[in-house]
């Protein structure tokens, strides 16, 4: 769902094509609405606080992060932008 709002956005742009910037953008959404959704549901399940939940989440949302970028990056490479990011 994310990347089908992502590319209807980024079909909306002037600029075409994906830089560094618009991929941070992308990656930090992606992995951003995981956090919304996921934090509340681990801190229900282990019984914990929205905070320690967070606190806990950290160091998977930046190893994430840095998976999603380099995902995104070389999924592009080998089978080509999608047509909202072509010219």
């Amino acid at each position: 769902m994310f990347n089908s709002a992502f590319e209807a956005w980024e079909a909306r742009q002037v600029t075409r094509g994906r830089n560094w910037k618009r991929r941070v953008v992308h990656t930090i959404g992606f992995e951003g609405g995981l956090v919304v959704m996921l934090v509340p549901l681990f801190a229900w399940w282990l019984r914990i606080s929205l905070w320690d939940a967070l606190v806990l989440n950290l160091g998977l949302l930046l190893l994430f992060m840095v998976y999603t970028y380099i995902f995104s990056l070389t999924f592009d490479r080998i089978f080509g932008l999608p047509a909202s990011a072509q010219g």
